[in-house]
C-alpha cells in the first residue's frame, strides 16, 4: 500500500484530464484510496454520471480505476502495452455506456475488473484471428508468386487462346 505521503506527492503530480479521451490516453496516472470510502466515491460518482451525464464525476471514477483495469487488462493480453490500452477503452466506454445499469453497485471495482477480462479475452481472440488471416494470406500471396506457376501460365498460355478462339 502506499503511504500517506507519497499519496499526496503522488496526487500533486497527476494533472487532472478535462474529458474522457484524455483519460483513456493517459496510463501513468494514479490513485490513492482511502478503503471503503472510496468505494462509496466511486458508486456515487457514477450516479452523478448516470443521472447527470456529469464528465467530471465520470473523469475523476476513471482516474481512480484506470490503473486497475489497465493492469488487469495488460496482465491479460501477455505484456502488450497496445492491447492493454485498446481493452482499457473498452472496458471504460462499457461503463459509460452502462452507467445507469451499474449505478445502483456499491462495489465498481468487481465489475471493472471482469469486464477487463472479458474485453481482453475478446481482443486476444481477434488478434490471434488477424494473425491466422495474415498468414493465410501471406502464404497464397507466396504460393501465387511462385515462379513454377509462371511457367506452367507459359504452357496454358498458347492452349487458353486456341481453345477461347474456337468458342467463336
Amino acid at each position: 500500500m502506499i503511504a500517506r505521503q507519497s499519496c499526496s506527492a503522488l496526487r500533486a503530480s497527476v494533472i487532472v484530464p478535462i474529458n474522457f479521451s484524455s483519460i483513456l490516453s493517459d496510463f501513468g496516472l494514479g490513485a490513492c484510496y482511502d478503503g471503503k470510502e472510496a468505494m462509496i466515491e466511486d458508486a456515487e460518482l457514477l450516479r452523478r454520471y448516470a443521472r447527470d451525464r456529469s464528465e467530471s464525476a465520470f473523469a475523476e471514477l476513471a482516474k481512480r480505476r484506470l490503473d486497475l483495469v489497465y493492469s488487469v487488462a495488460l496482465r491479460q493480453v501477455g505484456g502488450d502495452m497496445h492491447l492493454a490500452q485498446d481493452v482499457t477503452q473498452r472496458v471504460f466506454a462499457d461503463l459509460a455506456r452502462k452507467a445507469r445499469e451499474l449505478a445502483d453497485r456499491t462495489v465498481l471495482s468487481g465489475w471493472l475488473y471482469r469486464s477487463a477480462q472479458f474485453a481482453a479475452a475478446d481482443v486476444v481472440r481477434s488478434e490471434r484471428r488477424r494473425r491466422e488471416r495474415e498468414q493465410e494470406t501471406q502464404t497464397m500471396h507466396e504460393t501465387s508468386s511462385d515462379r513454377a506457376g509462371e511457367a506452367d501460365w507459359e504452357k496454358f498460355r498458347p492452349v487458353l487462346d486456341q481453345v477461347l478462339g474456337e468458342l467463336d
